[in-house]
């Protein structure tokens, strides 16, 4: 990486879109680094739901990634610019690795609707997205949401996945006694 300049991340968007896409394509390979902060799992859940809801979506701005990287690192936007371009890459390929990893180990929690749920009407929840989630773990008390956002992602996944692990024993327990 010795013969690409040491731009600053504004800098670097100022480039010319074909100069900016090499620089892109290095970036974006670049080594994963946290910058000294915690595992990923330790984060907030309400940052992590965010920053699924950003890169999940269909196309990147470097505005998105500005975002992500100020949400994830607490640094501003102006401070962001400042920095060079790879340092830059390097804090979003670890965020964007990391929520990779999240939605891998989410898959364990996943829920298929039944067919009956569906023609009641299931998805219409599916335009909350993951408020749904937080609301039913805040039992409906919106004077909880704040303090459930804050609290760490590894231990609201264990939430989630001993109540999906409750609803199934309950479900196959169901089956057994009607049989």
């Amino acid at each position: 990486m010795e013969e690409l300049n040491a731009y600053s991340f504004k800098e670097f968007i100022e480039l010319n879109e074909e100069e900016r896409e090499l620089y892109k394509s290095f970036g974006l390979k670049t080594k994963p680094d946290n910058w000294g902060k915690v595992d990923i799992l330790e984060w907030e859940w309400a940052l992590i739901k965010n920053l699924q809801d950003l890169l999940n979506k269909p196309y990147l701005t470097y505005n998105d990634m500005s975002e992500i990287i100020s949400l994830a690192s607490g640094i501003s936007y102006e401070e962001i610019y400042k920095l060079k371009w790879f340092d830059v890459f390097r804090f979003y390929n670890f965020v964007t690795k990391g929520i990779e990893q999240i939605n891998e180990i989410e898959k364990q929690i996943s829920y298929e609707p039944t067919n009956e749920e569906i023609s009641a009407g299931i998805e219409e929840y599916n335009q909350f997205g993951w408020f749904v989630t937080l609301n039913r773990l805040a039992g409906g008390d919106i004077l909880k949401h704040e303090e459930i956002g804050k609290q760490k992602y590894c231990d609201v996944f264990a939430v989630l996945k001993l109540q999906k692990i409750d609803a199934q024993f309950n479900k196959n327990l169901m089956k057994k006694r009607n049989v």
